[in-house]
């Protein structure tokens, strides 16, 4: 989680260089940017969004996986001892 949370860092920052860029341009340029500018922001957004609802998804999975192992390992752990 530590790389998610410095993605947003290195984010915030090239938005913070960027609009110091745009702040250079003419004021009909500089519209055209700032248009251009959200709408990838917005899917880079929501491609963030969507990677992190996903590794959430399979962390869950592999604990449940992990639950299913260990006691798959007790059940048969106890009927070898139970049944020697």
């Amino acid at each position: 989680m530590e790389e998610i949370a410095g993605f947003e860092d290195r984010l915030n920052d090239l938005k913070s260089k960027g609009d110091y860029l745009i702040n250079q341009c003419t004021e009909h340029l500089q519209a055209k940017f700032k248009q251009n500018i959200q709408n990838h922001l917005q899917g880079t957004k929501d491609s963030y969004s969507a990677i992190c609802s996903t590794a959430q998804r399979v962390s869950l999975a592999l604990k449940m996986f992990l639950c299913h192992l260990i006691i798959t390992h007790i059940i048969i752990s106890l009927s070898t001892c139970l049944f020697k």
